[in-house]
């Protein structure tokens, strides 16, 4: 009877800590089991959606790092990000879509190349970048070339995820943390609320389905039908 007693006391306190660990996952400030970078979106709403749509395991700011428009001024005029764009712009969802796909297929690219982001942060142009790569392989690629290289590879990412049981529900699933007002500072009380319409509108943008699946038309046009 004492031994039923003690198992008794231990499923009770296991229950507990269930619903302690089950606390936690609800306020740890991770997406798909990835912790978020140390960009904080309610500094700069694109860092969010980056986070959201990331083809990563998770948010990951090496798969595409928009906020660095802001953070280090980065512009990527072949890609349709350019001057001029005012502070204001942080905090709106305005263009926040198309600029996040332009940084993660720049990601793609430099990534792809094993090539260091710093460079392009101080100066070392996306042409600069065609330029390189055209000299060491001799395939004289069009800019349009090279962004639709790294298109196809962030398409293919997400063709992973899917299979591995990713949907749209990842997408959104926001850190509650990261939707807290903070108190003080230039971001004070704003939190990236609409990110769920900002993320539909990302698919819309991608060429995805409402769900976020790539569509037979967009995988056609970058050669990955055969694939899939």
């Amino acid at each position: 009877f004492c031994h039923a007693e003690d198992g008794i006391r231990d499923v009770e306190r296991s229950r507990g800590l269930g619903d302690v660990y089950k606390r936690q996952e609800e306020y740890a400030v991770q997406m798909k089991g990835l912790e978020i970078p140390a960009h904080d979106p309610r500094a700069a709403f694109v860092a969010g959606l980056n986070y959201c749509t990331s083809a990563s395991s998770g948010p990951h700011h090496e798969r595409g790092n928009p906020q660095h428009i802001w953070v280090a001024h980065v512009r990527l005029p072949e890609f349709g990000v350019k001057d001029p764009i005012e502070e204001k712009e942080r905090w709106s969802w305005e263009k926040a879509p198309e600029r996040t796909i332009a940084f993660q297929d720049y990601a793609e690219i430099v990534n792809s190349l094993v090539h260091c982001k710093f460079m392009v942060f101080d100066g070392f142009t996306l042409t600069d970048l065609l330029e390189t790569w055209n000299a060491a392989t001799g395939l004289n690629w069009s800019m349009d070339q090279f962004r639709k290289a790294g298109e196809r590879i962030f398409n293919l990412n997400k063709l992973l995820n899917l299979r591995y049981g990713k949907t749209k529900a990842d997408d959104l699933a926001f850190p509650k943390r990261l939707m807290e007002p903070k108190p003080d500072g230039v971001c004070a009380g704003i939190v990236p609320e609409g990110y769920e319409k900002a993320v539909e509108q990302y698919y819309k943008e991608r060429g995805w389905d409402s769900e976020g699946v790539p569509t037979k038309e967009k995988l056609a046009e970058l050669d990955l039908d055969k694939l899939f």
